[in-house]
């Protein structure tokens, strides 16, 4: 059988059924199943070696292809596997990595949670523990007051907004509350995120849209790692706290740049001089993103933060 792909894209990788080949950053190529409509496309196909093995569906079949030849006005032929080779290799693959893992004794089994109370925790096993792990570091997730509060939010507004907030998801309460985070901590504006992952992410690629490089902590958090990637500028790592490294790597260009920290480090719990470092980014003209999720409502005034202590 004969099949059709083209190129679209420059993907950093191809995911299909679980399995995920990271492509070498020379290949520009994605294989993609050309859809019903697309049959009589004839493609022309600008072919760059693939190393490593990409996995892609046609119709119901599932192809494999290690390199494409340069082909122009016809079908690139691939080669097709059947779904019991491609479970066996899966099979294969997964009993080796967790064989590895638990060599390494990092093979993980999520803890089951029963019950929550206070600083302690019902573990599946029968036993109580004490948490040190978790970021509910006011005890507000089992707080009567707020439980009370969601059940009426969920009556009144049901358990989602139905949409993205693009389009017809937001709802009067998120407006609320973004009016009542602007007055607590002083600021013009407030955007709510699904999550503080989603709000890292988020931020950093926005702003980094403007930004030609980003200048990130070591010890940022994975989703500030995350952001810094999706952005697509130029990404720099300093050493931790270290404001005389990045002032240097901030002298050391003219670009637009974004600098990211956290306020207080999730793993470390320490902080770097946020007087300081403002006052130096701000000298350089680059942009300042401080994130306080480790921060907000443990630290500063009435609870803001670190940042609510900086000279404005």
């Amino acid at each position: 059988m004969r099949s059709m792909c083209v190129t679209v894209g420059v993907p950093k990788a191809v995911i299909m059924l679980g399995f995920m080949r990271t492509l070498e950053p020379s290949c520009t190529q994605r294989l993609m199943p050309p859809m019903a409509s697309n049959a009589r496309l004839t493609a022309s196909i600008l072919s760059l070696p693939c190393p490593t093995p990409t996995l892609a569906f046609v119709g119901t079949s599932i192809i494999r292809a290690s390199t494409l030849k340069i082909v122009r006005n016809k079908r690139a032929v691939v080669k097709h596997i059947s779904y019991d080779t491609l479970s066996r290799m899966w099979d294969e693959k997964r009993s080796e990595l967790f064989a590895r893992l638990d060599e390494l004794n990092r093979r993980r089994t999520p803890a089951e949670i029963r019950r929550i109370e206070g600083k302690r925790a019902l573990c599946a096993d029968g036993r109580w523990r004490v948490v040190f792990c978790s970021n509910d570091y006011l005890g507000l997730k089992s707080h009567p007051k707020l439980a009370q509060a969601a059940k009426k939010a969920a009556d009144v507004w049901g358990t989602g907004s139905g949409a993205s907030r693009l389009i017809t998801g937001t709802l009067g309460i998120h407006a609320e509350l973004e009016e009542r985070i602007c007055e607590w901590l002083g600021c013009e504006a407030a955007l709510l995120f699904g999550s503080g992952y989603l709000a890292s992410v988020g931020t950093i690629e926005a702003l980094g849209s403007i930004a030609k490089t980003i200048l990130s902590d070591r010890l940022n958090h994975a989703s500030i790692i995350d952001g810094c990637r999706l952005a697509r500028s130029e990404v720099r790592i300093y050493e931790h706290a270290d404001i005389e490294q990045l002032s240097a790597l901030l002298g050391a260009s003219d670009a637009p740049a974004l600098v990211v920290t956290e306020s207080v480090f999730s793993m470390e719990g320490d902080h770097p001089n946020l007087e300081e470092l403002s006052k130096t980014v701000g000298d350089l003209k680059a942009l300042l993103m401080i994130d306080e999720a480790h921060a907000l409502g443990v630290y500063g005034d009435r609870g803001r933060g670190l940042c609510a202590d900086l000279s404005r």
